[in-house]
């Protein structure tokens, strides 16, 4: 429950399961879970006023521009290579997907690949956050093991040149992983 705008210690334990747990920085002051803005009630409110204020075409419009550029992503990930898809196809405008460093392409897909490429993506992520050159999500689900997930959303508006330079910085800072840093 929320007391004064911030979850009580009950909530965020309940919440613990949606939120990355292997950060690479210290979560202490990491103020997510004490923010009303991270909430579906709040979302559902930007929503309507969005479509108050631009009416049926103008939302409708949105939309569809925010799943073209969604579309354009995951074809563009399916195309690179050392990207992969984790699944297709495309029916909310949320591209998940693994980047594959050099070093593990060509190697037998077992377990213990698959326990590497869980600490790969969360590395790339760091890399990218102390370059200051993106801020991506991640996660893992069911039996998938961490995979990067691009969120699109309405605002601010994305452009394909925006995808071509999340996936360049992706794919440049995974060349950076190296065994070491796993471990």
């Amino acid at each position: 429950m929320f007391a004064c705008g911030y979850e009580t210690q009950t909530d965020r334990e309940s919440n613990r399961h949606t939120d990355t747990q292997d950060k690479f920085y210290t979560v202490r002051y990491d103020t997510g879970d004490k923010s009303v803005q991270c909430g579906r009630k709040t979302d559902a409110f930007k929503l309507w006023v969005m479509w108050k204020a631009r009416g049926d075409a103008g939302l409708g419009s949105l939309v569809d521009r925010t799943m073209h550029i969604a579309q354009h992503c995951l074809r563009a990930v399916s195309s690179r290579p050392g990207f992969r898809v984790v699944s297709q196809p495309l029916m909310c405008p949320n591209v998940c997907f693994w980047y594959i460093p050099a070093f593990m392409r060509g190697k037998e897909e077992d377990e213990k690949w698959w326990g590497l490429m869980h600490k790969i993506t969360p590395k790339i992520k760091e890399l990218l956050t102390l370059s200051a050159r993106l801020m991506v999500a991640y996660t893992p689900l069911r039996q998938h093991k961490n995979f990067f997930r691009l969120a699109f959303t309405c605002h601010p508006e994305v452009t394909t040149e925006h995808v071509a330079d999340m996936l360049e910085a992706i794919e440049e800072c995974g060349e950076m992983v190296t065994l070491d840093m796993l471990q």
